[in-house]
């Protein structure tokens, strides 16, 4: 929680939940997870929301700690822990630096570790050692964000990538996830052609649509939120992604696996952020005035939440859209890039 709000922000009575506990080589992280709404709120709608506060290394009573790594650890995956997500996070704290760029520079990093350090597999302390260090040494990342600010995808690729994902995620009728067919829905105009509709099949109405059609529709409202609050919107991004870093990798199959996971998760967010049906239209030209912002914070708590909360409830699903990925043929490093240009 943030310095100024002290752990006192979550009452005791949320004594497990949302908290998560890890017992990291003899310190206690407490983190907490932004399914709950009001976690959510504190930990997007302010810059101080994730700096990290030291308290006593004691665990907390009634609470039982999620995650473990002993001190010394024999297992590589957990003795090069503090390395990595200490890189993973140094790289995100490079506030000058667009969260595309971070996010491509913490992308890279991942595709490199990859190839020296895994769960249950020996490691190339050598080319891991050397990995960290390229990535903590300033002249090397200026290189990669000349080379990431240089890179020119096919706007197709992009296009297809998304659209995949969210074409998949659409299908999902119902419960939780009956919010992302809601924000489809925004896009609905009267007329013959409509990027969205709703179509009468097999006794029930589907959601159809014309993809050129809605993703042109989508970035033009995108675009024009991120003109008129872009630091706001880097905030909620970035303080959504530290989080997710505080609370580890370490059940993930690798570093990259996680690291797509966030963005598979990001991209969803933007889409249900930008189209929430309660969110105003953006403003036309010029910074947006505050009871605009104070409308997108809240569709912004909103989507954290209600998107955490569905995943939670069907821990299953991003696996799931993962492996969608996969069967399209989206594995490549670039396809993560264009995922995250998306």
């Amino acid at each position: 929680m943030q310095r100024r709000a002290g752990p006192g922000a979550i009452p005791t009575v949320c004594a497990q939940y949302p908290r998560d506990i890890a017992l990291i080589e003899g310190r206690v992280e407490t983190t907490a997870r932004v399914s709950c709404p009001e976690v959510a709120r504190l930990l997007l709608l302010h810059d101080d929301a994730i700096e990290l506060v030291e308290q006593p290394a004691v665990l907390p009573p009634r609470l039982v700690a999620t995650q473990v790594v002993e001190p010394d650890p024999a297992d590589p995956w957990h003795r090069y822990y503090d390395d990595v997500r200490g890189t993973a996070l140094a790289l995100l704290g490079l506030e000058e630096v667009p969260l595309v760029t971070r996010q491509f520079l913490v992308a890279y990093f991942a595709k490199e570790v990859d190839a020296f350090y895994g769960p249950g597999r020996a490691v190339n302390e050598a080319g891991l050692a050397n990995a960290v260090r390229r990535m903590r040494d300033p002249e090397f990342v200026a290189a990669l964000i000349e080379q990431a600010s240089a890179l020119e995808l096919p706007e197709s690729l992009a296009t297809a990538v998304a659209h995949h994902l969210l074409a998949h995620v659409v299908h999902v009728s119902g419960g939780a996830w009956e919010m992302v067919r809601q924000a489809y829905l925004t896009y609905a105009t009267d007329g013959d052609d409509s990027p969205v509709w709703l179509e009468d099949a097999d006794g029930e109405q589907q959601l159809k649509v014309r993809p050129a059609a809605f993703r042109a529709r989508y970035r033009e409202r995108a675009e024009a939120w991120e003109a008129a609050a872009d630091e706001r919107i880097d905030r909620y991004f970035t303080n959504y992604l530290v989080n997710a870093w505080m609370r580890g990798y370490l059940d993930a199959p690798s570093v990259t696996a996680f690291v797509r996971s966030l963005v598979l998760q990001t991209a969803i967010l933007r889409f249900l952020l930008f189209s929430d049906p309660e969110l105003p239209s953006p403003p036309a030209d010029g910074p947006a005035q505050p009871d605009v912002l104070e409308a997108l914070d809240r569709a912004a708590v909103r989507s954290v939440y209600r998107m955490s909360r569905a995943t939670e409830h069907d821990p299953g699903y991003l696996e799931r859209l993962d492996r969608t990925l996969d069967e399209l043929g989206f594995t490549s490093f670039a396809h993560l890039v264009a995922l995250l240009r998306s």
